[in-house]
């Protein structure tokens, strides 16, 4: 299925998961990508184009010397609970880094 938003097209496909992967409150966010991602080389990971754990993925990038002017990073929830805060810091901060290197 296709949806269209602001002159840009999606392909989604409903009901093969618990979500769409496509959050329509973030149309403004997605065109604000957009404008830094003109002219450049992106990494984007979504289950959709790279099916891949996000940080062994970006390690795997690095060691291979690849270099993208931008990355988008939208993780899944990493502290599902207050006892894990710390965990998810943690995991927060190695992903940034890793993209940031």
């Amino acid at each position: 299925m296709k949806i269209h938003s602001r002159g840009l097209h999606y392909r989604v496909t409903p009901g093969s998961g618990q979500k769409t992967g496509f959050y329509l409150d973030l149309a403004a966010n997605r065109e604000i990508v957009a404008t830094h991602a003109r002219s450049r080389r992106v990494f984007y990971v979504t289950i959709t184009t790279i099916q891949a754990d996000v940080f062994v993925e970006l390690r795997r990038l690095k060691s291979a010397g690849e270099k993208f002017d931008l990355i988008i990073l939208d993780p899944p929830k990493l502290a599902p609970s207050r006892g894990k805060i710390e965990a998810g810091e943690r995991a927060y901060k190695d992903l940034n880094l890793n993209a940031m290197l």
